[in-house]
């Protein structure tokens, strides 16, 4: 299945290649809304996105509790913004909706193309844990922790708006397997 969006999506990233750092929402256990800044790992052939994150973290709490998110991307090199919203997959130690062994040989890529510093994160305290408490951190690790996570957003609406002039708006939504695409006032 092809999608429309993601040509647009992917020339916006190439005119923006400094703009990693992207938006996620989701909903915490008790109904409230949650952003969070990450940093946009990759796009697939296929239009799935993806970031990492720590599964002691909140966030992941969130996700597990109900799967969906949506990610807001502004790109200001081309003035343009992505909200992309759909269920998403989690691959490490408990993945929701399955894994495979693709999605955990990118998980263990990723895990490997990290900077030590950004590994000692995951290898340290549970997010969120007062810094008053003392915590043994493990500067070396073979393989990803279990909680070290792969999050893999499948976008089932994405709202590409686009500031010129003059401004441009389009909606794609997934139907049945198939991709409607909508020009919309901005």
């Amino acid at each position: 299945m092809t999608c429309p969006w993601l040509e647009l999506l992917l020339r916006s990233r190439k005119k923006n290649p400094r703009q990693r750092f992207v938006q996620v929402a989701t909903v915490s256990p008790n109904g409230e809304p949650e952003v969070r800044t990450v940093v946009l790992r990759g796009v697939t052939a296929a239009g799935t996105l993806h970031f990492l994150a720590d599964g002691r973290s909140p966030k992941m709490s969130s996700l597990r509790a109900k799967p969906q998110l949506e990610m807001c991307i502004w790109w200001p090199d081309s003035n343009e913004q992505f909200r992309l919203r759909g269920p998403v997959h989690i691959i490490g130690d408990s993945p929701v909706g399955g894994t495979s062994p693709t999605w955990e040989s990118l998980r263990t890529a990723q895990w490997r193309g990290l900077p030590s510093a950004s590994r000692v994160m995951f290898l340290g305290a549970t997010p969120g844990t007062p810094l008053e408490v003392e915590v043994d951190t493990i500067t070396t690790h073979v393989g990803p922790p279990p909680h070290f996570q792969l999050v893999l957003l499948h976008p089932h609406r994405v709202d590409h708006l686009r500031l010129g002039t003059p401004n441009e708006r389009q909606l794609f939504i997934q139907r049945g397997g198939n991709w409607e695409r909508l020009s919309v006032f901005p």
